[in-house]
């Protein structure tokens, strides 16, 4: 037996999420996230296909099947996920990759 990982990006994703909402107020006790309905969906809602117990589950999942260590299996799920339209911001992700690679970032 050995020590299962999954990157900082899957198992620490709360954080960013969290102080990205955190401009809009906050709702409920401070450091209790169950009264936040919106945090408590991705930390509890284990029917919800993107809590954070169901993305981990996907990525060791995938990691297993197909004999690559969790970080490939994340880094090739992030990269599926890039290319899906965003609920709110549409194709905005594409938008930020085509102009990352038009700038040249890539070759830095």
């Amino acid at each position: 037996m050995g020590i299962v990982y999954v990157p900082d990006f899957v198992a620490n994703r709360m954080g960013i999420v969290n102080c990205a909402n955190e401009q809009y107020g906050r709702v409920g006790r401070l450091g209790d996230h169950t009264d936040d309905p919106a945090i408590a969906r991705h930390l509890q809602d284990l029917d919800w296909p993107n809590s954070v117990i169901n993305i981990t589950q996907s990525v060791l999942r995938k990691a297993q099947d197909e004999g690559i260590t969790p970080g490939q299996a994340a880094n090739q799920l992030a990269d599926h996920y890039a290319t899906m339209e965003h609920p709110i911001w549409g194709h905005r992700s594409q938008q930020i990759i085509d102009a990352l690679l038009r700038d040249g970032w890539a070759n830095e």
